[in-house]
């Protein structure tokens, strides 16, 4: 039997912050991440309870990495 496989919950989140930046807030649609990430959307509800909660998570990796850039100094 094959191993299943699960797209990792930072792919959804990375994948997250790409469409947000090429579209804005509506581009971040749970349907629309699944089929860039070539996945079904089932497999968002094994991360996230919802698209509010995935919308959350992509803010806490945006300061993250802006915190990041900043420390070092923005390079």
């Amino acid at each position: 039997m094959a191993a299943i496989t699960r797209t990792p919950r930072s792919r959804w989140i990375e994948e997250g912050l790409r469409a947000l930046a090429a579209g804005g807030p509506d581009a971040v649609r749970v349907e629309a991440l699944a089929r860039a990430l070539g996945v079904t959307k089932g497999g968002f509800y094994g991360h996230f309870a919802d698209r509010n909660a995935l919308l959350g998570e992509m803010l806490d990796a945006w300061e993250r990495m802006s915190t990041e850039e900043a420390r070092r100094g923005g390079r």
